[in-house]
């Protein structure tokens, strides 16, 4: 007389391995359709961000220089052995002047949130885009409108066309988000929501 014990044997790791090979195969195999589906879906959710790569040929290029060489760029000129860019020919169309302000939220107490970490710095975005509107040089009377670069409609969903300038100064500043109002930033309850919502890699599924 044989006796069993109400225990299985305990099975190998191979064996263990195997079997969830088995049934992973067997539950593909019943439901095929799905399950290419979801791979091809996979695969196209991990290509998203290839999206976003630029293309050979349209990445920016910098060009430095100190400012005792600029006439010789802006001239051709090699006899200091400079080498020229190539889509560097005569003088510049317009240059581009960045401001970039520094703020720091002092003292920090234990009733600021986060957002008041982004919302004070920001609010001097509004204060120093008022001077850079009523600009107007000393020695004549040219204003902001005179010297800025004009640029025309702007070729973009209407959802994004807020946060570029239409038919007047280029100016692209964070105030943009709030359309350059300053009561909208202030009564804007999510701001971090705003300004993430603008950022690009993001995947929306509708």
């Amino acid at each position: 007389m044989v006796s069993r014990s109400g225990h299985e044997p305990t099975r190998s790791l191979p064996e263990r391995v195997g079997q969830l090979y088995y049934a992973h195969g067997l539950f593909c195999s019943s439901h095929p359709f799905p399950v290419i589906t979801f791979a091809l879906l996979v695969v196209l959710v991990c290509c998203y961000p290839l999206l976003n790569l630029p293309l050979p040929g349209s990445v920016p290029q910098q060009l430095w220089s100190p400012v005792e060489n600029a006439s010789i760029l802006v001239n051709g000129s090699h006899e200091t052995g400079a080498q020229q860019a190539r889509w560097f020919t005569g003088s510049p169309s317009f240059y581009v002047q960045q401001v970039v302000v520094k703020t720091a939220v002092a003292p920090w107490t234990r009733e600021l949130v986060l957002t008041d970490a982004f919302r004070a710095p920001l609010a001097e975005v509004f204060k120093l885009l008022e001077v850079i509107r009523n600009y107007q040089h000393k020695g004549s009377s040219k204003t902001l409108n005179h010297v800025c670069l004009h640029i025309e409609a702007v070729k973009l969903k209407p959802d994004k066309r807020l946060v570029l300038p239409e038919y007047n100064c280029l100016m692209l500043s964070p105030a943009n988000l709030w359309q350059q109002n300053p009561n909208k930033f202030f009564q804007d309850v999510s701001l971090l929501g705003t300004i993430y919502s603008y950022q690009v890699g993001y995947i929306t599924l509708l």
